[in-house]
């Protein structure tokens, strides 16, 4: 590597690279769009991950023997840290009933690998083709409900080491 430079960074461009968390008011915004649409998957994975912090695949990945009516499992997490337990939020209990009924090997049936077994990959896209009409930028992603969340817990007093367990 004699001779070999790494390229400056850009501060400029490197900022405008940075996801951003969203607001309360966008997650209300997001919410009012999604209510409104037929798309109940879609509805089902923001949700889960609002009130979870949940990756979106660890959401699509969510399998109906790793969840009960008080807790989520997650078992196949990005990371080992990553496995963790969740309590079942009561705002969520309806839904993980209603999703459980269906008696399915997945809480999210509905939702089909791609051919590199991302489960996740069309509730990506549908997500960000909403967001992107609502007007948000490539700086929010779904990921960003991630950040949201972690930034509320924050906020909320909870113990850095529970969010950081919560968030696996």
């Amino acid at each position: 590597f004699v001779g070999v430079a790494l390229p400056p960074e850009n501060r400029k461009e490197a900022a405008e690279r940075v996801r951003l968390p969203f607001t309360l008011e966008h997650i209300q915004t997001l919410n009012d769009a999604l209510m409104t649409s037929n798309d109940e998957m879609l509805q089902a994975v923001f949700k889960l991950a609002l009130y979870t912090g949940c990756r979106l695949e660890e959401v699509a990945r969510l399998e109906a023997a790793n969840v009960t009516a008080d807790v989520i499992e997650i078992t196949r997490a990005k990371t080992a840290a990553g496995n963790r337990s969740i309590p079942v939020h009561e705002h969520l209990k309806p839904l993980v009933a209603e999703l459980l009924s269906r008696g399915d090997k997945y809480l999210l049936p509905d939702l089909t690998e791609n051919t590199m077994g991302v489960r996740s990959s069309l509730m990506s896209k549908r997500f960000g083709k909403l967001k992107t009409k609502l007007g948000f930028d490539s700086r929010y992603v779904f990921h960003s409900i991630r950040k949201t969340v972690a930034t509320q817990w924050e906020q909320a007093g909870l113990a850095e080491g529970i969010a950081a367990d919560l968030l696996g």
